[in-house]
C-alpha cells in the first residue's frame, strides 16, 4: 500500500483542528438492503481523524496496578474511558500523560510508564515493521532498527508481569458540514483490545469471551483469543464501527494478506458529530508473559449522507371479496432517518411518495402480486443517498375449531364399540371459499372425514371408532393448497348414565381432557389426575346434560370433578 506523507503533531488537546486539510480519498458510494430495515450511504470524500503518528497519553503498569491514590482506584475502570472534560474532573487514578515521563522500573511491580507518545507505541519486536513496504516505521531500539526509535516508547515488564496498557487521545470533527458518517478503523493491536469511544465500549479487538461480558480489568486473567494471537501483529486490519452490534469485522485490507476477522462490534456508530470526542484503547497481553505488544490505530471516515429506513403495520386488504385473494392488496409503514441527508425523503413507488424523517409514512396500496416488495428511497439532499426496504405481505391461514363433541355408545356396554363426531368450523383469512380435506391419521378413519366444505359453517367430522384413538385431519384451502391447517380430535370419555325422573342420560368428558389428566386407554373410562398444573384448581367436567324434558321446568346440568391436591386419582 503506498505510504501516507505523515501528519503535523496537534498535541493531545487538540489533536487535529481541521482534519478535511489532512489525507482525502475517493471512496465509492455503497448501499445494502434488509428484510423490514436498510441503511444506505452516499459519500465522496473520506476524512483521516486519528492518523497513524497519533499524540497519545499513556499509562502502563510493571504487573501490579499502581497504588494510586493510596489504597487503589477503585473506580479506575469506569472513570479512565470517559471523554476528556469528564475524565479531568473524575478520574484520580495512575496519571495518564505525565509531563515529565514517569518510567516503569520492572522489578518494581506497581511502578508504571507514563507520558505522551507518538503511535505506533509499545515494546519489543513486532513482525509488522519488518515488511516489506509497511505502511508505517517501527519504534524502539529492539526491532533491528536502531535507527528508527521514537521517543516515550514503553517499557518490557519483567516475564509473567505482562497484562495491559491504557491510552487515551482525543480528535475533532469540524462544524459546519454536518456529521462525518461511516467511521472505520485500520489498526495494528497485539495482542487484544477493547476501544473506548466518548466513554462507550465500541468494539474488542481478539477478545475471547468473558464473564462478564467485555471484562476489562487489569488484574483478571488474560481474555485474548489464543487461536489469533500469532496473527494479530503481521498485517494491517480494518474495523467497520458502522456495522450492527455483534457483527464480525477486522478482517483484511482490501489489496492486502487474506485473514479472517478478530474483532467484534459491541456498539454500532454510524456517525461522528461535529466536535471533539475521545478515543480510549485498553491493549491486553495474550498471556502474562508474552513477549511483546503494541498499539497503532487509524480513524477515518467520510463526508457525506446516510439513510436508514425500517418499516411496520404491514396490512392486507380484501378490497370488499374476502374469498378472492388475487385482488387483495397491501400498505406498510415505512420511518426514515437520515445524516446530512436534508429534511426528507422519496421513494420509488408510483407517484412517488415519501414525507419527513423521523415519522411513520404510510405507503401502498400495492397490488398482493408485487409481494414481497422492493422499495429504494432517497434522501432530498442527495440523489445518490439511497437505501432499500423489502416487505413481504401477510399470507393466507386457516383455523380449525371444534364447537362440540358427541360420543355413541351403540346400545351396548362394551366400550370399544363405540363411536364419536365432532362438529367443527374451520375459519379462514386471505384464502378462497372453501376448503378441502387432504389426510387423516390413522388411515382407517379417513371414511368418516368429510372431503369438503366451506370457511365458517359447522360440519360434522365422523363418526370415528373410538378404538381407533385420536383423529388427526389435514385441510388445504381449496384455492391454494399450500395453506394448510391440523386438527387433532378425540373422543369423548364415557363417566357413565344416570336416570333422572325416568330419562337415562349418559355423562362424557369435556374434549380435550384439560391437561392435568390422562386416561389409560382410548376407551377406558378411568381417569387420573397428574401433577403437571402445580397447586391450582383441577376440573374434570362432563358436557352439560339437558334435563328439561325430564320434568316442567327448564333445566340442565353436568358433572364436576374438582381437585386441589397435586396428585390424585378417581
Amino acid at each position: 500500500m503506498k505510504s501516507e506523507a505523515p501528519a503535523p503533531n496537534y498535541g493531545i488537546a487538540d489533536q487535529n483542528p481541521n482534519p478535511r486539510q489532512m489525507i482525502m480519498k475517493n471512496v465509492s458510494s455503497m448501499a445494502f438492503a434488509a428484510l423490514l430495515v436498510g441503511t444506505g450511504v452516499a459519500s465522496a470524500q473520506q476524512s483521516v481523524l486519528v492518523h497513524w503518528n497519533q499524540s497519545w497519553k499513556f499509562m502502563h503498569p510493571m504487573g501490579a496496578f499502581p497504588d494510586v491514590p493510596v489504597g487503589g482506584d477503585a473506580d479506575f475502570e469506569t472513570t479512565w474511558i470517559l471523554p476528556e472534560a469528564a475524565f479531568a474532573s473524575q478520574y484520580n487514578g495512575p496519571v495518564f500523560g505525565s509531563a515529565p515521563r514517569l518510567t516503569g522500573v520492572p522489578a518494581t511491580t506497581n511502578s508504571y510508564d507514563s507520558g505522551v507518545s507518538q503511535a505506533p507505541i509499545g515494546y519489543e519486536v513486532i513482525n509488522y515493521f519488518a515488511v516489506a513496504g509497511a505502511e508505517f516505521s517501527g519504534f524502539g531500539d529492539d526491532d533491528g532498527n536502531p535507527g528508527n526509535g521514537l521517543a516515550g516508547q514503553l517499557t518490557t515488564p519483567t516475564s509473567a508481569q505482562r497484562r495491559a496498557a491504557y491510552f487515551r487521545t482525543t480528535f475533532t470533527v469540524p462544524v459546519g458540514d454536518g456529521p462525518l458518517v461511516l467511521p472505520k478503523f485500520r489498526y495494528l493491536i497485539d495482542d487484544g483490545a477493547y476501544i473506548y469511544l466518548d466513554g462507550e465500549l465500541v468494539a474488542a479487538i481478539n477478545m475471547a469471551a468473558t464473564t462478564p461480558v467485555n471484562r476489562d480489568q487489569y488484574s483478571a486473567t488474560p481474555q485474548v483469543n489464543a487461536a489469533n494471537a500469532t496473527a494479530t501483529e503481521d498485517a494491517l486490519r480494518l474495523l467497520d464501527l458502522s456495522l450492527t452490534a455483534g457483527a464480525a469485522t477486522g478482517g483484511e485490507i482490501p489489496g492486502e494478506a487474506v485473514l479472517n476477522p478478530n474483532a467484534r462490534i459491541v456498539k454500532q456508530v454510524v456517525s461522528l458529530a461535529p466536535g471533539a470526542h475521545t478515543l480510549a484503547v485498553s491493549v491486553r497481553s495474550n498471556s502474562q508473559t508474552s513477549s511483546d505488544m503494541v498499539m497503532a490505530l487509524e480513524l477515518s471516515a467520510e463526508v457525506g449522507c446516510i439513510l436508514t429506513a425500517s418499516t411496520g403495520n404491514v396490512v392486507r386488504s380484501t378490497t370488499g371479496t374476502p374469498f378472492n385473494p388475487a385482488d387483495d392488496t397491501f400498505s406498510f409503514d415505512v420511518i426514515a432517518t437520515a445524516v446530512n441527508g436534508g429534511t426528507t425523503w422519496t421513494s420509488n413507488a408510483p407517484g412517488s411518495p415519501g414525507g419527513a424523517y423521523g415519522v411513520p409514512v404510510t405507503l401502498g396500496p400495492f397490488p398482493i402480486a408485487q409481494s414481497p416488495l422492493t422499495l429504494t428511497l432517497t434522501a432530498s439532499s442527495d440523489p445518490a443517498c439511497t437505501t432499500q426496504v423489502t416487505v413481504t405481505a401477510p399470507g393466507g391461514a386457516i383455523t380449525a375449531v371444534p364447537q362440540s363433541f358427541a360420543r355413541d355408545l351403540r346400545g351396548t356396554v362394551d366400550p370399544a364399540d363405540d363411536l364419536f363426531t365432532a362438529q367443527v368450523v374451520v375459519n379462514s383469512q386471505f384464502v378462497s371459499a372453501s376448503w378441502n380435506a387432504t389426510d387423516t391419521t390413522p388411515l382407517v378413519a379417513a371414511s368418516g372425514t368429510p372431503p369438503t366444505g366451506s370457511y365458517g359453517a359447522i360440519v360434522a367430522f365422523g363418526p370415528y371408532r373410538v378404538s381407533d384413538g385420536a383423529i388427526t385431519v389435514t385441510l388445504a384451502d381449496a384455492g391454494t393448497p399450500a395453506i394448510t391447517t391440523q386438527i387433532v380430535l378425540s373422543a369423548p370419555i364415557f363417566l357413565g348414565s344416570k336416570a333422572i325422573n325416568g330419562v337415562l342420560s349418559d355423562l362424557l368428558s369435556a374434549t380435550p381432557l384439560p391437561p392435568q389428566w390422562v386416561t389409560d386407554g382410548a376407551v377406558s373410562p378411568t381417569v387420573t389426575m397428574s401433577n403437571a398444573g402445580g397447586d391450582i384448581w383441577r376440573e374434570f367436567r362432563s358436557q352439560v346434560v339437558d334435563l328439561s324434558s325430564a320434568g316442567t321446568v327448564a333445566f340442565t346440568a353436568g358433572l364436576v370433578a374438582r381437585e386441589t391436591s397435586t396428585t390424585s386419582n378417581f
